[in-house]
């Protein structure tokens, strides 16, 4: 009997300590620094490649012509090492950047594409760029393998685009494009008055069809361009290959939904707004986010958080390995390994006096069981 009660008592003491467990946290894998107010990224399709934004922003803003691409080395492990800290240079305030997943006529899969010139672009002595065409307000689209501009779908104020679409691109943001090569692109709107003319912006989100980046780049007006108004600052797009939707996160704050991510089925603009779900909300100002092959959601906000989302309106904080924040965290990559884990690129704006091109990105890990 006593031996019985001391085995009894010893299992129940195990159990318990199995139970208190830690839960699984991200690993800090690896700091990589060299790069100018990193802003998003993107790997190329078979994910040898990273993609790495600089805005190149200053105390007065971002900085026309200082913007550039960074070209990173992945080895099989997820190690990182800048192969061209300027593989593409000369940009106007680049922001988003996505990498194109099929052919569309002459833009083949891997073409790089990313949004620059939103109206807070500064010139360098620290004045607003006014002039829309001098901005170049749009998208660019880059030769993965030589780093050149192979094309541009000017959208600001005056272009067939804007026409086309019945207003102007005003602040372009985050983009992505789904498995047909359709093209989403986020507009902040904001900004529109420190041009000249001035305008009014319209936040929200662009659907361009792929089969019409040739008559865009050409400057020729285009049909079946769709818009859909989202007031609470878009700031990234994500095509979610589950569930077949278009995931769009906000970044204005104000009120729950200045903070929140939406699933569009099918990216399909003519929904009902039922048919759009909210995913989280009440998140803070939203930077980035991604989803783990559990189906779990992730955000970054400008706290410099991660959150992962429990519920529409529940959150938890996401403790890092070894513990820490990120430092004005911008969009991010990530990249499934055959191991279960999910590599986590983020992008950091880091300020406290760091010169520009001595900025950094993180590679995070997070563990199959997330």
């Amino acid at each position: 009997m006593t031996r019985l009660f001391h085995v009894l008592i010893l299992s129940a003491i195990a159990f318990g300590c199995l139970t208190r467990l830690p839960a699984a946290r991200p690993k800090v894998q690896q700091v990589l620094q060299g790069f100018d107010n990193p802003i998003s990224c993107a790997f190329s399709p078979d994910g040898s490649t990273l993609y790495v934004v600089n805005s190149a922003r200053d105390e007065y803003g971002w900085v026309h012509g200082k913007g550039a691409v960074s070209k990173i080395d992945v080895s099989s492990d997820g190690t990182l090492a800048i192969s061209e800290a300027k593989f593409t240079a000369n940009l106007g305030g680049p922001m988003g950047i996505a990498v194109l997943p099929v052919d569309v006529g002459r833009y083949t899969a891997g073409t790089i594409f990313i949004s620059q010139g939103g109206a807070w672009v500064v010139d360098r002595s620290g004045s607003l760029v006014r002039n829309s065409f001098d901005l170049e307000t749009g998208v660019f689209a880059i030769d993965p393998a030589s780093g050149q501009i192979v094309g541009k779908f000017l959208m600001g104020p005056g272009s067939a685009f804007s026409k086309s679409m019945g207003h102007s691109v005003v602040n372009p943001l985050g983009l992505c494009f789904d498995p047909q090569g359709n093209l989403f692109l986020c507009d902040g709107g904001s900004g529109g008055r420190n041009l000249d003319p001035p305008i009014e912006g319209k936040p929200g989100v662009i659907k361009i069809p792929g089969g019409s980046l040739e008559d865009i780049a050409a400057n020729r007006q285009v049909g079946g361009i769709e818009f859909i108004d989202v007031s609470y600052l878009p700031t990234t797009v994500f095509w979610d290959h589950s569930s077949n939707g278009l995931i769009v996160t906000t970044g204005s704050g104000f009120g729950p939904l200045g903070g929140a991510i939406f699933r569009l089925p099918r990216g399909d603009f003519t929904v009902d707004k039922g048919q759009i779900e909210t995913i989280g909300q009440g998140l803070s100002p939203i930077t980035g986010a991604f989803m783990t092959r559990k189906g779990t959601f992730f955000a970054t906000v400008t706290s410099g958080e991660i959150r992962e989302v429990r519920s529409k309106e529940k959150y938890r904080r996401v403790k890092l390995r070894p513990e820490l924040y990120l430092v004005s965290p911008g969009a991010l990559a990530t990249k499934p390994l055959p191991d279960g884990r999910l590599m986590v690129v983020m992008t950091e704006q880091a300020g406290g006096g760091i010169a520009n091109w001595q900025q950094r990105i993180q590679v995070l890990m997070f563990p199959p069981a997330m």
